[in-house]
């Protein structure tokens, strides 16, 4: 509740404290940003500020504040740092779009953000947070921000069963963003519809691969080379 909070607050405080932009296709984590962002992830979560985005102790990107940041562009391959939004969905705590004028980047751009508790998003592109209302705890707006706060476990509150609907055998349910869910395997299973018991054999797959890409590489190699010609010169 106390990381909940401080991020409502820091929703509504947003506005004024913007020192810059960043250009389409360049790293958004250099859009610089001064308090409350600093104050939330230095002191109230106990990680660094770097630019835009906040690291914790394993130097992995847990937030990201790109309020007016005149984001034009956004997508799972937007570059953060070193990394990308896909890389770093899993790990993403809080996530601020608003304030840009970007095009809808669907629910899908949320795939992965399992641990996302607090999004806030420009009411101008999005119309309700993505999953829906049942994918959210609470949600607000408010001075053209959507806040979207405590994201819904839909596996626990539907009781999603990856059995029936996957129509897997070996499988379970797992939370994989705002309203949206993943089945996989369960431990020691694998293959079409979980039916394979063991892990994957990577070393016969791979034992069998090599030598018969080799030969089909040869053979064409050999083929193409009856059909070239040498060229003649003029006398």
């Amino acid at each position: 509740m106390l990381l909940a909070t401080s991020l409502v607050s820091v929703g509504l405080l947003l506005s004024s404290h913007i020192t810059g932009a960043v250009e389409e296709g360049s790293d958004l984590c250099q859009c610089a940003t001064k308090q409350p962002l600093d104050s939330l992830c230095s002191d109230t979560l106990g990680f660094k500020l770097s630019g835009s985005c906040c690291l914790n102790k394993a130097s992995r990107i847990v937030g990201v504040l790109l309020h007016e940041c005149s984001v034009s562009q956004l997508d799972r391959s937007s570059r953060l740092g070193s990394t990308t939004f896909q890389a770093v969905a899993a790990d993403l705590l809080f996530l601020d779009l608003s304030g840009n004028t970007f095009h809808d980047v669907g629910t899908e751009f949320f795939r992965g953000m399992s641990s996302l508790k607090e999004l806030y998003l420009p009411t101008a592109v999005f119309q309700q947070c993505p999953g829906g209302a049942d994918a959210w705890k609470h949600q607000l707006r408010e001075n053209g921000t959507l806040t979207c706060s405590e994201q819904v476990d839909v596996c626990e509150e539907t009781a999603f069963n990856c059995t029936v609907s996957a129509q897997c055998v070996h499988c379970q349910c797992a939370n994989d963003g705002p309203g949206m869910v993943q089945c996989p395997c369960n431990d020691g299973y694998h293959g079409y519809k979980c039916l394979k018991q063991g892990t994957f054999p990577f070393f016969e797959f791979y034992a069998i691969l090599v030598p018969v890409t080799i030969v089909l590489s040869a053979v064409l190699w050999f083929t193409q080379r009856r059909n070239v010609r040498p060229k003649q010169h003029a006398n």
